[in-house]
């Protein structure tokens, strides 16, 4: 009965975050990128694979979650972009490598009126 607890306790702390996403300390960095979906043609790239993307590079990826940006309105027409964006709390000591892949924090996306610049939202199953 432990050991089954124990499992769920830990798949539990796995698979949620805090607030927006995972909290961050002094040593980790949330990171965002466009998951360049197109509205009616494309999905973009899912979170498993952007993740995978800077596993590849060598950056441990700590969690990550599905979002969008708040501070940018996009038409609502087939071909155009959206405001999707996939986020990853890395090491801060990896976000050098992780800009260079085009991943930026998040920092960058607050707007001094209204504060944070994007939303956590539920990953679609990919």
């Amino acid at each position: 009965m432990y050991r089954i607890f124990s499992i769920s306790a830990i798949s539990i702390l796995v698979s949620c975050g805090g607030s927006n996403g995972s909290p961050e300390d002094a040593n980790t960095v949330t990171v965002f990128k466009s998951t360049g979906a197109i509205q009616c043609e494309h999905s973009g790239e899912s979170v498993e694979e952007s993740a995978l993307l800077l596993i590849r590079r060598g950056i441990d990826v700590i969690s990550s979650n599905c979002g969008f940006e708040t501070n940018l309105v996009v038409l609502a027409v087939c071909g155009a972009g959206t405001t999707d964006i996939n986020l990853h709390l890395i090491p801060r000591s990896n976000l050098p490598d992780a800009e260079e892949l085009e991943y930026f924090d998040v920092a960058v996306l607050e707007n001094d009126t209204t504060g944070v610049g994007y939303e956590v939202v539920d990953c679609e199953n990919s």
